[in-house]
């Protein structure tokens, strides 16, 4: 069973996924440090059934039902570690987050980021993420929830299927959503910014 063809949602569903993205996009962007540890679980959950789907799919051969149970006791497995191990999950996210921008880098410069580079970033901004914390936090989760809200924009806009697996693997591949790259990156780094500003005054002040 192939992972994009697991996570892709069908035309009928595509708005509804669309819609998710986009409302847990928000929240992540513009409250994601008093929900993170929420977000913990959510994170966590979503890793533990990737985990699980990709697993259950090379061990079990294409038995639907079984590999969706799996990818939900994983998944479940996933947030609870989370959870259970904070710091532990700061670094996963911080990782997560480097690994992310890491294998950016190639594509925007022109060339392919190799594996050892991705890992290396990963390694490095989940140790910053443990030392400055509460800044981490912050900024990944409102640039995140951004990212997030623009890919269920963009899926709205273009009526296409979203495919969350070729997301996975090709982060920028949904850029082809008739909309051109830099009005996404400026997008992005707008909203970001603004969530990240929101985040960062004081509880009164919001």
């Amino acid at each position: 069973m192939d992972l994009g063809n697991v996570l892709s949602l069908d035309t009928g569903a595509s708005v509804l996924g669309a819609l998710g993205f986009i409302v847990v996009g928000l929240l992540s962007c513009f409250l994601g440090y008093r929900l993170f540890r929420f977000m913990l679980a959510v994170y966590g959950f979503a890793l533990g059934a990737i985990l699980g789907v990709a697993l259950a799919s090379k061990l079990l051969a294409d038995q639907g039902l079984v590999t969706l149970a799996v990818a939900l006791i994983a998944g479940l497995f996933g947030a609870g570690l989370m959870l259970a191990l904070y710091h532990v999950g700061v670094f996963v996210v911080g990782a997560v987050a480097g690994g992310f921008v890491a294998s950016l880098i190639g594509p925007v410069l022109g060339f392919d980021m190799p594996t050892g580079g991705i890992l290396v970033g990963a390694v490095v901004v989940g140790i910053v993420a443990l030392v400055f914390r509460r800044a981490f936090v912050v900024l990944a989760t409102a640039f995140s929830g951004a990212w997030a809200t623009l890919i269920g924009g963009a899926t709205l806009l273009a009526g296409q299927e979203l495919a969350l697996g070729e997301i996975l693997r090709h982060p920028m591949s949904w850029q082809e959503a008739r909309t051109s790259p830099f009005v996404l990156v400026v997008l992005w780094l707008a909203l970001g910014c603004a969530g990240a500003i929101v985040q960062f005054r004081p509880p009164g002040k919001r």
